[in-house]
């Protein structure tokens, strides 16, 4: 990150091991910074936003991001695996 700031990949990998770290709003906050640079496999961008979000309780979020992961790579089970978390219901 300090040679190349602006490599998507370095943020996504520094949001990831901050997840790991379970400091979320630190991680949502690189991993966002990540994608928005661009990323050769933003589906794992997208991933470790959504466990960054989970921890801070954003649900909602958290849900968009593994969906959007299941998206980008439909065979990469993990999101799909979060995904089966939520109970999602009609709204009104």
């Amino acid at each position: 990150l300090k040679i190349k700031p602006d490599m998507g990949e370095a943020h996504v990998g520094e949001g990831a091991y901050l997840v790991s770290m379970q400091r979320w709003a630190e991680a949502e906050a690189e991993v966002s910074r990540g994608l928005a640079l661009g990323s050769e496999e933003p589906e794992k961008g997208y991933y470790f936003r959504g466990l960054a979000r989970w921890g801070q309780e954003n649900f909602k979020g958290a849900y968009f991001d593994f969906q959007k992961a299941s998206e980008l790579k439909p065979s990469w089970a993990l999101p799909r695996q979060q995904m089966a978390n939520f109970k999602v219901t009609p709204a009104g």
